[in-house]
């Protein structure tokens, strides 16, 4: 189905939620995604965050552009990343996959000791209070700060400054894109993965439904050993995204500027 290019209605890089994961406030059941078709058809412009969002629209017969997440348009923090520091954020919403939050954290402490045996250093960087209990937990058998940033520039900067970011929050990953620290994704909802692939970086997300202490010190060494790599390819993909979400934002504008008028 065509957009509607006069309506004057935009959605920029908006994530849509996958029926494939019920949780405890899931709402794409019961056919839900359909019912959007009628509303977002009627929009000018409509691009998603990754490209299972765009899948997910294809399905019910909406063929949109994969935009990336907005929050990629912030600035790209002039920090330079510390050797060795580890940057860790445990936070899950509602529910995960697996709904085994504990488990999940359990897994994280014994990693978290094994890299701290070789040498590694931690940073906690909270996305949202509730972020603390979990975040506490996983580093609870190393000296470890435990930051909470004052805003998103805020948070992208204390992510760049890690080596390599081990992150649950959708938006910890994001922040660390900017500025292309390779991360360790624990995919707690499907929503984490679409992004990840807007970004061509799969190799980082490991569901919480299958995270182990082992899998993750694994993936840490392998990110540190592509770090160069891993880097130059993020920067590249960004820089791609943002292009896009830049020119949606200044066809809004001119919109909006024109509406004035």
């Amino acid at each position: 189905m065509a957009l509607n290019r006069n309506s004057g209605s935009y959605a920029i890089g908006v994530g849509v939620e996958d029926p494939g994961f019920v949780g405890h406030k899931s709402g794409s059941d019961k056919d839900e995604l359909k019912r959007w078709l009628p509303i977002l058809s009627e929009f000018s412009t409509v691009s998603v965050r990754g490209p299972r969002s765009a899948e997910l629209l294809s399905d019910i017969g909406l063929s949109v552009e994969v935009s990336g997440d907005p929050a990629l348009l912030l600035p790209r923090p002039d920090v330079v990343a510390e050797d060795g520091l580890i940057g860790v954020n445990i936070g899950f919403g509602d529910d995960l996959w697996g709904h085994d939050p504990a488990m999940v954290v359990e897994e994280m402490s014994r990693a978290v000791s094994q890299l701290s045996a070789q040498g590694y250093r931690f940073v906690g960087i909270l996305m949202n209070r509730d972020d603390r209990r979990w975040t506490e937990r996983a580093l609870r058998n190393v000296p470890a700060e435990i930051v909470h940033p004052a805003d998103a520039s805020a948070a992208a900067s204390e992510l760049a400054r890690c080596s390599v970011v081990i992150a649950s929050r959708l938006h910890a990953g994001i922040l660390a894109a900017l500025s292309e620290t390779p991360t360790i994704v624990l995919e707690y909802q499907p929503k984490c993965r679409d992004f990840a692939l807007s970004i061509d970086d799969e190799r980082s997300l490991i569901r919480t439904d299958e995270v182990n202490s082992a899998t993750v010190v694994d993936r840490v060494g392998s990110a540190l050993a592509d770090s160069v790599a891993i880097r130059t390819k993020t920067r590249a993909i960004v820089a791609r995204l943002q292009q896009r979400l830049k020119a949606e934002y200044a066809t809004l504008a001119r919109e909006l500027d024109g509406d004035r008028a």
